[in-house]
């Protein structure tokens, strides 16, 4: 028998909820670029920040998960997640290096950019059509990441915006990998599991090349677990608790708010400031964001969205 449908009032409150969690989820993500620079400003480097990461995330979001929602960690088939979560790993120390050498307002607004690359993918491997407003947002992609970037101005740092970019291709690879083989999955588990594949990945790397985080000073520490807190376990659980509210695509268009937070924030953090063409070039980076999300993203991307 079908559940009945709730009086108009709730319908309404609930909808607010879910835009307030999801819009909660995208002011978080934007500390995540000004906590890294802040991070790297004590001293640590990307590798060992990562480990206490995404080690600190997978232990809460387990015991989480342990003491409200035990049966969500018996994940089937389980090798998908954690797959996922060393594919996670790689995009995720490929963005770190980036930013060490880039300023906090154009990282934000450069991996912003990762709408543009999933569509191009969802067209390429899920069969997706193209539709003319995403391929209109894709051109003022590419100009707002030039502009942004500085191309034209000779102040580009060629390195750090191609690793940048490089993360934000590596994400959009991830997206689409998840949604093509862990959409049927649940969405708290699979961030569980990609929580630990990354933590994992991580560790192993330390290991092999040399960085653990055996000497780390308290103020780095205390960075590393603001990353795992603020910028990666909270905005995940609100942005999901959100996205089974209101959809994937509305969810999206909110979640350009992301770039915006990370801008404002380089600027009263860290003193850091566009010129005019880097302004004009993150507007059109944003709108292309924006025009790919209204166009309808299917709601079984929902359960790929992950942590930056």
């Amino acid at each position: 028998m079908p559940r009945p449908s709730p009086p108009p009032d709730q319908a309404a409150d609930r909808f607010t909820l879910g835009v307030l969690y999801v819009a909660a989820a995208g002011i978080l993500y934007g500390t995540l670029v000004i906590l890294g620079k802040l991070a790297y400003a004590t001293g640590i480097a990307p590798l060992p920040l990562l480990v206490l990461r995404y080690g600190l995330a997978a232990a809460l979001m387990w015991a989480a998960l342990a003491a409200l929602r035990p049966d969500l960690l018996r994940l089937k088939p389980r090798a998908r997640a954690l797959g996922l979560g060393l594919l996670y790993a790689l995009q995720s120390f490929v963005y770190f290096w980036g930013f060490q050498t880039v300023d906090a307002a154009v990282t934000g607004i450069l991996f912003n950019t990762f709408p543009l690359w999933v569509a191009l993918f969802a067209a390429a491997f899920l069969k997706e059509r193209i539709t003319a407003v995403v391929a209109a947002a894709l051109g003022l992609g590419v100009l707002g990441t030039a502009l942004t970037a500085g191309v034209w101005t000779g102040s580009v740092d060629a390195l750090g915006t191609l690793l940048i970019l490089a993360g934000a291709l590596g994400y959009s690879t991830y997206v689409v990998a998840a949604r093509k083989t862990a959409a049927d999955l649940p969405s708290e588990a699979v961030a569980a599991h990609v929580f630990l594949g990354s933590a994992a990945g991580f560790l192993v790397a330390a290991l092999v090349f040399g960085g653990l985080p055996t000497n780390v000073a308290l103020d780095s520490l205390m960075y590393a677990a603001a990353l795992a807190v603020l910028a990666t376990l909270l905005p995940i659980l609100l942005f999901l608790k959100g996205l089974k509210i209101i959809g994937a695509s509305r969810a999206g268009v909110i979640g350009t708010l992301e770039p915006l937070v990370t801008v404002l924030l380089a600027w009263a953090v860290l003193g850091s400031t566009l010129g005019p063409l880097q302004a004009l070039g993150g507007a059109l980076v944003l709108a292309a964001s924006f025009l790919v999300h209204r166009s309808g993203l299917r709601e079984r991307e929902a359960a790929s969205e992950v942590p930056r």
